[in-house]
């Protein structure tokens, strides 16, 4: 499997069949921009998306990877995903609207993705996940530092890898320097789109994302990724957080 960063809630899955996964695709047109612009090259076989949010919801035709028939006849023969089993459950944004958490198998590998979730998980929720490898976590939407929830849903699910989503990343050696510089960077990547809901508040909620994903790294083993993509072949012995210095939008 192999695992590109596109921004924000964004992720493109490869599995080793050549089949393409892109979930939450953000729309990066001037009235939406939240200050990155997707991958010209973009392309996929699959498309989900979690919620009609701007920052996890934005389809556009350019974005299929059209497959060439070898011959004229219809085949229910699937050859990627094959073992997708593809499942959605609801979740609770921290303002209550609802968005599909997304759990599916990739080369052997049980994926969620979180959507906007910002609470501790129920029971049935958890019974309806089942065992999952791969979390793809997002930041809690507060002005604070506080992992209580994110190390809830941790213990919760017991994932071996862990990615924090629904960020802008920056380098871990600049988040660490504290929410000053992050406001400042946030703010560099975000102002110039002239997005008009775009304003103090915003950069320092996605400043406090990074600085909540850098407290899970403080709290559990991490792995910092140099770039926007990483093959896993194999899942660590314990649960470790997979940490994106960068992502593919710009």
């Amino acid at each position: 499997m192999k695992l590109t960063f596109v921004g924000l809630s964004c992720f493109l899955i490869e599995d080793k069949k050549g089949g393409r996964l892109l979930i939450d695709p953000f729309n990066d047109t001037p009235r939406w921009t939240l200050g990155l612009t997707l991958p010209k090259k973009l392309n996929a076989d699959i498309f989900l998306a979690s919620h009609a949010d701007a920052d996890h919801s934005y389809l556009d035709e350019r974005f299929v990877e059209h497959k060439q028939r070898n011959d004229e006849k219809h085949t229910t023969n699937i050859s990627i995903f094959p073992d997708l089993n593809l499942r959605g459950t609801l979740v609770k944004e921290w303002n209550g609207d609802l968005c599909i958490a997304y759990h599916f198998t990739v080369d052997g590998l049980r994926c969620l993705h979180l959507a906007d979730n910002s609470h501790p998980l129920t029971k049935k929720q958890i019974k309806e996940f089942g065992q999952i490898d791969i979390l793809f976590l997002p930041m809690t939407k507060s002005r604070s530092e506080n992992i209580d929830v994110e190390l809830k849903i941790i213990g919760q699910l017991k994932p071996k890898i862990v990615i924090p989503s629904h960020t802008i990343p920056l380098p871990l050696k600049t988040v660490r320097r504290g929410y000053k510089v992050v406001y400042e960077k946030i703010k560099k990547i975000m102002l110039p789109h002239k997005n008009p809901a775009i304003n103090e508040y915003s950069f320092g909620i996605f400043s406090y994302m990074l600085l909540v994903a850098n407290n899970l790294t403080k709290k559990i083993s991490t792995k910092e990724i140099t770039g926007c993509n990483v093959e896993i072949k194999k899942l660590p012995s314990k649960t470790t957080v997979y940490y994106f210095d960068k992502c593919s939008a710009k």
